[in-house]
């Protein structure tokens, strides 16, 4: 009992520590000013800056270092802030935590805290709603309170459910003129419209006009059934970030009875309605009804069998089957299969307890990381929409590996170029063969399984033998390549392929930065944390993304992030995903390493390499891709196609698994390849075949 009640007050002296990393600055020069600042002691700080002067609050936020929690922010830094542009109303909202969940600054503080908390079973019996809840109290009386007095409580209280909530909703709800009560009214029967219902002008003046909206909405949003309108009405919860628009066409793809009723319900409904009905849709060409295969309204449920689709089930690394004998022996996996994620988590923590004779090389902690990943993985919006990202990378090396060289080899060009359309028409085809007509849960399932087998699938194709020749050089310029990105000598010493994005730079904390901008390293990488990296040279050479490692001191590496195409004059990064082990989410070493590296490139202090890349891409565009660029093996030998397609045999559906060659080849989706690679190949066949009529014609017939 000692030794518990050490932990609670050692959890809770850590806890007030924490606290004083968030801190509010009230100050004023010719103005009155509030600070929020977060992370204070960190070169990342990040600050919310209002000013209190004006009839509405107006608010901006930044980076900048605070390292002493007394001093507050510099106010000549505050100064430059103020010379970005305000943010919008729906930002304010969300420190102000309008809609009831809390403030988006409570809900960082505590995820902050969490990431310092390295032991799992302690991590998750801390109760984060109770400490967001003392978080929104505390900065409420620091400040926030303030800020909320400055405005329109009615229409803050009409415009706390939308996401994207701008000053001239605002403003229309805040007039006090004789349509105030009618548009109050309005905004309480649709809470999730009441930012759409301002823009759209019919809808607007209906309102206006006392006139019947509902005809109205159910036009604007592509004729939602009225038996859905209707159970939108009066809803009070949150999407999630969803906007008006995507919430209601993911409400128009389902039948009204699958509407959420409950707002455990509607959450998980939001989260499928941003990963699987936004991303998978247009990925895989599927409609919503068929991914949405097996739900039947039960969002909880169908968003935990996503989740178990989207985990590595593999077992702990190094572990044998005397090991896995005597762990499967002592945990009840009926029960835990059986038990809902909360419930399986604790279930977990009290067989794992009881594992005491468990090999040297197997920890704890290792194999509670796999009964969760098995039985209660994280079905958070995040880990989701990267689960369906995922699904594109899986149909990109399909697309490369497969689909694009058997085309090739079945038009009988001997010097196949590549185009946007030939990636387009093979990317289609490449849906249509490994998911057309499938659900959502499978679709995840076969992906993580693809993503597991990675460096398998992308080696498959060349001759082994053949490339054994040349193995020792090959390793001797990757270890050079490895050694002058470590040593900040990224360019053509290292035969980088394409332009790196920024030096390899090291954070405060030790780990270091690394542009990985050479194929080997990508597949090196893959390797290494187990997940789809190698198959993103394309992405890379072609379409101007970047990839950067998180390594320690010794090399090792980390986390993976990958970066959309740099803009010129924007220091700006748009960091598409940025995933660790097995796409696990990032430790607080690496995530906050490479959140240093992105705010010291936001402000310049890490200069991009914006001349490197664009002379990259300006001689790319001049350059021929030639398909055994892409597939990285010689697709004319018809035993390299057999090598690159023999792996893939378990994921393609039955239809395809018997067929040859020739037979596949021959299948209307490779074909419609094949026509937009040759597209004289129907005339050319049409050719031959009258050319061989003509030899089999009598020479003397009468």
């Amino acid at each position: 009992m000692s030794n518990q009640h050490s932990k609670a007050e050692n959890m809770a002296l850590n806890w007030k520590q924490h606290q004083a990393s968030v801190r509010v600055y009230e100050f004023q020069t010719d103005r009155r000013y509030l600070a929020i600042a977060e992370r204070v002691g960190s070169p990342s700080s990040t600050v919310t800056l209002f000013d209190l002067s004006r009839g509405l609050p107006a608010m901006w936020t930044g980076q900048m270092e605070i390292m002493d929690p007394h001093a507050g922010p510099a106010t000549g830094r505050l100064s430059a802030l103020m010379s970005t542009t305000p943010a919008p109303l729906g930002d304010v909202l969300r420190v102000l935590g309008a809609d009831g969940t809390g403030s988006i600054i409570a809900h960082r503080s505590v995820e902050d805290f969490l990431e310092k908390v390295q032991d799992p079973k302690t991590r998750a019996r801390i109760p984060v709603q109770g400490l967001i809840d003392i978080e929104q109290k505390r900065l409420s009386a620091a400040g926030l309170d303030s800020i909320r007095n400055l405005l329109d409580p009615d229409a803050i209280n009409a415009l706390k459910l939308c996401p994207d909530a701008s000053f001239r909703a605002y403003a229309h709800y805040a007039d006090k003129g004789p349509k105030r009560e009618d548009r109050l009214q309005a905004a309480a029967s649709y809470p999730l419209l009441a930012e759409f219902m301002v823009n759209r002008i019919s809808v607007r003046r209906a309102i206006d006009a006392r006139k019947p909206i509902g005809p109205l909405l159910q036009q604007a949003f592509g004729g939602i059934s009225k038996g859905t309108l209707k159970r939108v009405a009066g809803l009070q919860w949150p999407s999630r970030g969803l906007s008006a628009e995507r919430v209601m066409h993911a409400l128009s793809t389902i039948p009204p009875d699958w509407v959420p009723t409950d707002r455990e319900n509607w959450e998980a409904f939001c989260d499928v309605a941003a990963s699987v009905g936004s991303t998978l849709t247009d990925t895989t060409g599927n409609s919503p009804q068929t991914l949405y295969a097996g739900c039947q309204g039960k969002w909880v449920d169908y968003r935990a069998r996503l989740a178990r689709a989207t985990s590595d089930t593999r077992p702990p690394e190094g572990s044998t089957e005397e090991d896995l004998a005597y762990i499967n022996a002592n945990v009840d996996h009926k029960a835990l299969e059986k038990a809902s994620s909360i419930k399986a988590e604790g279930m977990i923590d009290a067989m794992v307890d009881r594992l005491d004779k468990l090999a040297p090389h197997l920890t704890k902690d290792d194999v509670r990381d796999w009964l969760v990943r098995l039985y209660a993985p994280p079905a958070d919006q995040g880990s989701l929409v990267t689960a369906c990202r995922n699904v594109a990378d899986t149909l990109r090396v399909f697309s490369e590996k497969v689909t694009i060289p058997v085309a090739a080899y079945k038009s009988e060009k001997t010097d196949a170029m590549m185009s946007a359309a030939i990636d387009e028409a093979a990317m289609k085809a490449s849906s249509s063969i490994l998911f057309e007509g499938q659900s959502a849960v499978n679709i995840l399932s076969t992906s993580r399984h693809v993503h597991s087998q990675m460096p398998t699938l992308l080696e498959a194709g060349p001759d082994l033998l053949a490339e054994l020749e040349n193995e020792e050089e090959r390793n001797e310029q990757e270890r050079l390549a490895e050694q002058s990105l470590l040593l900040q000598q990224l360019g053509v010493a290292c035969q980088a392929e394409w332009a790196p994005i920024t030096e390899v730079t090291q954070a405060p904390n030790g780990m270091y930065i690394v542009p990985l901008c050479a194929t080997s390293l990508l597949k090196e990488e893959g390797k290494r944390l187990s997940h789809c990296v190698g198959g993103y040279t394309s992405a890379c050479k072609s379409r101007g993304h970047h990839i950067v490692s998180v390594r320690d001191s010794g090399g090792n590496s980390l986390s993976t992030a990958e970066i959309a195409p740099i803009q010129a004059g924007s220091t700006e990064l748009k960091v598409i995903q940025h995933r660790a082990k097995s796409n696990g989410r990032p430790g607080a070493l690496s995530d906050g390493a490479f959140n240093w590296w992105k705010t010291q490139v936001s402000v310049a202090a890490i200069p991009l390499n914006y001349e490197g890349v664009q002379e990259y891409l300006s001689n790319l565009g001049q350059s021929i891709s030639f398909v055994r660029k892409v597939c990285g093996y010689d697709w004319q030998d018809q035993e390299s196609l057999k090598r690159a397609l023999y792996p893939w045999g378990r994921y393609v559906p039955k239809k395809y698994r018997s067929m040859n060659i020739d037979r596949f080849a021959d299948t209307p989706e490779v074909m419609k390849v094949v026509r937009t690679l040759h597209p004289g190949y129907d005339r050319m066949m049409r050719r031959r075949a009258e050319e061989e009529a003509e030899m089999e014609r009598p020479a003397m017939s009468m």
